[in-house]
């Protein structure tokens, strides 16, 4: 058994994964609420999501929306994109969909700092993944991938904008900063 960012693993394939030191969960308990989705949503996203209870020492406490939760989750509100705020980020910033802002959020609104486009498996646990702390593979140092130049400069994509290619994939954690080489 390998000892990792999250304790004990009761799975070896999670102290491999990347992740950022400083957006880890100090506390054990994390309030999660739902932004929006009905009851059927709701529990396949609870169904799927709370796996990440198995190999984290993490427990997730669903409350109210109006309950200031950590992580507030929201179903198919941006554009068909799935996307989390990193780790303890969520407790602190949310997004504005609306203007496209990350903002600091004292108060823990109705805002999201979770939103899946769609309520499937694969979704779910990435999205999650990222919820608790965890980061993309390409991120690490050690990666060792070489990307196409028309990637980089965006001419490969020019629906995606450079800052995003930048942020999204070009980004590196030095290896003091995560502990395995891949994000499973």
């Amino acid at each position: 058994m390998r000892v990792n960012l999250l304790g004990y693993a009761n799975d070896d394939q999670i102290s491999d994964l990347v992740f950022e030191r400083d957006f880890l969960w100090k506390n054990q308990e994390v309030t999660l609420a739902f932004v929006n989705g009905d009851q059927e949503k709701q529990l396949q996203f609870r169904r799927i999501y709370f796996q990440w209870f198995l190999s984290t020492h993490i427990h997730f406490k669903e409350v109210p929306l109006n309950h200031s939760a950590d992580i507030r989750v929201g179903f198919g509100l941006d554009k068909q994109s799935s996307w989390s705020l990193i780790g303890s980020n969520s407790a602190f910033y949310s997004y504005d969909i609306k203007f496209g802002k990350i903002f600091r959020d004292h108060k823990k609104t109705n805002y999201p700092s979770l939103v899946v486009a769609f309520n499937t498996q694969r979704e779910i646990l990435h999205e999650g993944g990222h919820s608790i702390g965890f980061n993309h593979e390409h991120f690490h140092s050690l990666a060792n991938i070489s990307w196409k130049k028309s990637f980089i400069d965006g001419s490969m994509t020019p629906d995606l904008p450079h800052n995003y290619i930048k942020r999204n994939y070009l980004k590196k954690i030095a290896p003091n900063k995560s502990l395995g080489m891949f994000d499973t």
